[in-house]
């Protein structure tokens, strides 16, 4: 596996094999900020996550909750 990336405009960390052309991508704190902060100044409706059972102490939950913040979920 390659060393950690970062994506210069959604701060999302990911990481690519190029030998078994793997590619994993996931949010972390800085990354889901930064969403929100786009969703809020662009006023766009909102953002979809796929999932976030492995939410460690609910980091994830936690950054768009803060006051000020709305955050909703949804299941299907």
């Amino acid at each position: 596996m390659s060393s950690l990336r970062v994506d210069a405009c959604t701060t999302t960390p990911w990481l690519y094999d190029g030998e078994s052309q793997t590619l994993v991508t996931y949010d972390d704190g800085s990354s889901f900020k930064t969403k929100g902060q786009f969703v809020g100044t662009y006023g766009v409706g909102g953002f979809e996550m796929f999932e976030i059972a492995h939410d460690y102490n609910n980091l994830l939950v936690d950054e768009e909750s803060r006051p000020g913040r709305r955050i909703r979920t949804t299941v299907d």
